[in-house]
């Protein structure tokens, strides 16, 4: 916790042998980093054959991988496999995302009733009409 004996000074710079040293950490940090990703990139464009004599990329091995412990629910990594494949192929909406896809797509529907004479049910027509109420709402 923050209190007078261990808190610097306002007046505290740091010398030049200091900055010295860390900018030079940062570039090294900076430079693995960098190199960290050439190599999982090497993997992941690398072509591998499996144990049938396909041949398939980095990627979709990973994918098959994550796929096999995802599909495991006695895997404790299976929940987090799962939220790293719905990330990786962006679908990683949350419920509120999917609720308002739904309502669009309600929307769209009933638009499209309305728009071909087709008759439309009240449900379809009240949401159309909360619909417009959001739309004019969010202008």
């Amino acid at each position: 916790m923050a209190n007078e004996q261990n808190l610097i000074p306002n007046g505290y710079k740091l010398t030049l042998e200091e900055q010295k040293k860390g900018g030079k950490k940062s570039g090294e940090v900076r430079r693995k980093r960098a190199d960290m990703r050439k190599a999982a990139q090497a993997i992941l464009d690398g072509v591998y054959k499996t144990e049938d004599g396909a041949e398939i990329t980095g990627a979709e091995l990973l994918v098959m991988t994550l796929l096999e412990i995802a599909k495991n629910k006695k895997n404790k990594q299976a929940i987090p496999a799962i939220k790293l494949l719905m990330e990786l192929t962006g679908n990683n909406r949350t419920e509120e995302d999917v609720k308002k896809l739904n309502a669009e797509i309600k929307l769209l529907e009933a638009k499209a009733k309305l728009m071909n004479g087709g008759s439309s049910s009240v449900e379809d027509l009240t949401i159309l009409a909360e619909m417009l109420k959001d739309d004019r709402a969010d202008d």
